[in-house]
């Protein structure tokens, strides 16, 4: 009788004293997670853990946010079969420079960190798709605005000239208005699409069998513009126009080559050719070495403003400059000659807004 009461108050202790170790602060939850290296951006990332003793805890949770964030935000794990457990970072958040995660448990006696820190969670690089890189880079180089509204003008003198000596001086010159949208695709093939609407008027000299010594020349149009990326620094341009003249219906097309992105030094080499106005042609070098200025120098020769007319030589400089963060503003300046003894000044601007 004695000995069975002594194994009872033995069985007793040891049950006692396993209760004690469950609530003694060595009885806590257990994490087995292995670390995540690399992840995808844009993809919800799944992180799984081992979790031995999850009773204990009330919630069990992922903790993370994006590199240089200050503040955490968390997701339960839910379990998914005996002692594995699985929590998803929305893909949102999983974006460059990189995501720092940990794993924590909440309970009655408080939280408590089992993989990481908060003050040292653990980092993971986040890769971009070859795709979305490329559309990250495109998008940075026209500053995330993919819109752009424009209107340019220019005045162009030739100098007064005559057919013959003894005959009155005429004008030789032309005025041109363009107003555009462009709208950047920034797909692998095409940069962008413009729309826009144009207005041309020219004064210059007939030919000496016509009896009128001078005439008057125009076009008003509209046009649709192209540009196709060959490489990343290399692009075509080309343009369709559609107008009409006093006597009827005209066209023209224009084509260029350029060398190097808008943002940076590149050689442009293009030609056009406006129904009744003429024929043009330009070789064009910008560079941006001055910050925030950005300088054109481009040397060209046309008929303008009469596809029959004498060809010209002109030479053209400008600047442009940021107004804010969304508009731009650029000045020209030229001179241009048809011959060594008359010439004229030519000036022009333009105005952008991009969103």
């Amino acid at each position: 009788m004695k000995l069975g009461g002594f194994v009872l108050v033995l069985v007793l202790s040891l049950a006692a004293r396993a209760q004690v170790a469950a609530a003694a602060p060595g009885g806590r939850v257990r994490v087995l997670h292995t670390p995540i290296a690399v992840a995808e951006a844009g993809a919800p990332l799944r992180v799984e853990a081992d979790v031995t003793d999850a009773f204990r805890a009330t919630r069990i949770e992922l903790r993370y946010r994006i590199s240089g964030q200050p503040e955490f935000s968390s997701v339960a794990f839910a379990r998914e079969a005996e002692g594995r457990y699985l929590a998803v970072v929305p893909g949102a958040a999983v974006a460059p420079p990189g995501l720092e995660y940990g794993i924590a448990s909440v309970g009655e006696g408080g939280e408590a960190w089992h993989f990481a820190s908060e003050g040292h969670p653990h980092p993971v690089v986040v890769r971009t798709s070859a795709e979305a890189a490329r559309l990250r880079d495109a998008l940075g180089r026209v500053g995330g605005r993919r819109s752009r509204l424009q209107l340019a003008a220019e005045y162009v003198v030739f100098g007064a000239r005559r057919r013959v000596a003894g005959e009155a001086k005429q004008d030789d010159l032309y005025t041109r208005l363009e107003a555009d949208f462009t709208y950047r695709l920034l797909t692998p093939i095409v940069q962008h699409i413009r729309l826009g609407y144009g207005r041309m008027r020219g004064q210059t000299l007939n030919d000496t069998s016509d009896p009128d010594p001078g005439r008057d020349t125009g076009l008003d149009y509209g046009f649709a513009e192209v540009r196709f990326n060959a490489t990343r620094s290399l692009f075509f341009d080309g343009r369709v126009l559609a107008g009409a003249t006093e006597t009827g219906f005209n066209g023209g097309a224009r084509a260029a080559l350029q060398i190097g992105a808008d943002d940076a030094t590149y050689v442009q080499l293009g030609a056009e050719v406006v129904g009744g106005v003429g024929q043009n042609g330009w070789v064009t070098l910008s560079w941006d070495t001055v910050p925030y200025v950005r300088m054109s120098t481009t040397v060209g020769v046309t008929t303008f403003p009469a596809p029959d007319g004498e060809g010209g030589l002109s030479l053209r400089y400008e600047l442009e400059i940021p107004l804010g963060k969304d508009m731009t503003f650029a000045g020209n300046v030229g001179y241009q000659a048809r011959d060594e003894r008359v010439g004229g000044l030519a000036g022009g601007a333009r105005i952008g807004v991009q969103f």
